[in-house]
């Protein structure tokens, strides 16, 4: 039975099917229902029965996160408790009691993300049901009240999540009207440069809107491209004149496309409009 993988993902997903006992490809092994990061002194996750995979909460390293992120993957058909104990179901109890509750008191706190929060706690609420329903455990008693608030809805009855509710969509209201309110604001500068941009007044500067000017023999963009007045004159004839300029060159650029509404120019979508519009300053 082969032993050695070629990669750290499929001996995870070899891991993942129990079949075997043992695996390893570079810094990953695995040894029985346990799989291991760098060494046995980091145990990433143990199957505890067919079904039933527990994951480590443990502090770990940027490689050792990629590593578990491939371990969540290849379990991810498992039902999996992410816990800080393999052994001790009275420290992982605590642990999904504290961070109920710290998903709770963020939320609390939170001015934008009050939702997601109250979402996670609730969340982890029902996690701590289904680990109690697989793994009986007696609740410690220095967390029995605080369990049974959270497990009744309590500890932040309905009113107090509406209130938070109600307190996050303000937050975010306000911040939408600010963010229309800056929009506005760099709408009207950005207007008030292209006209001093349009007649002559000021040098290059990007604007998100394509617009032309005439300038010193060139015909230049809004977009930082110039071409010689004498080649635009000729562009425009052959416009008028209904002759196909998709593959001429004027100046540096080629013609692409051209139809209804614009003509394409190497990377620049000019509106016929505003074409129309400088013409009698190149026809000049």
């Amino acid at each position: 039975m082969k032993r050695v993988f070629s990669n750290h993902s499929e001996v995870c997903h070899v891991w993942a099917q129990q079949k075997q006992r043992e695996g390893e490809a570079s810094r990953i092994f695995f040894d029985g229902p346990s799989i291991y990061s760098y060494g046995r002194h980091f145990e990433m996750a143990r199957f505890i029965d067919a079904d039933t995979v527990f994951v480590t909460t443990r502090g770990y390293s940027v490689s050792t996160a990629k590593h578990l992120s491939l371990v969540r993957g290849a379990i991810s058909h498992k039902r999996v408790f992410a816990v800080p104990s393999f052994t001790d179901h009275a420290e992982n109890v605590r642990h999904y009691i504290e961070l109920a509750r710290e998903y709770f008191d963020k939320a609390k706190r939170a001015r934008t993300s009050t939702t997601y929060l109250l979402g996670v706690a609730k969340h982890t609420v029902t996690i701590l049901r289904e680990y109690l329903e697989q793994f009986p455990t007696p609740i410690p008693d220095s967390h029995a009240e605080l369990w049974t608030a959270l497990n009744h809805g309590t500890y932040l009855d309905g009113e107090v999540q509406a209130q938070l509710l109600k307190k996050e969509r303000e937050a975010r209201n306000a911040e939408l009207e600010s963010q229309r309110l800056r929009r506005e604001e760099k709408e009207r500068e950005e207007q008030e440069r292209l006209e001093k941009w349009m007649n002559g007044e000021s040098g290059y500067g990007y604007f998100q809107a394509m617009r032309l000017r005439v300038r010193e023999d060139e015909v230049e963009t809004t977009h930082g491209a110039k071409v010689p007045l004498i080649e635009a004159r000729k562009l425009y004839r052959a416009l008028k004149a209904g002759i196909d300029v998709a593959g001429q060159h004027i100046g540096h650029y080629t013609v692409t496309r051209l139809d209804k509404e614009e003509i394409v120019i190497g990377c620049h979508n000019i509106p016929l409009a505003e074409i129309e519009r400088i013409a009698p300053q190149v026809m000049s």
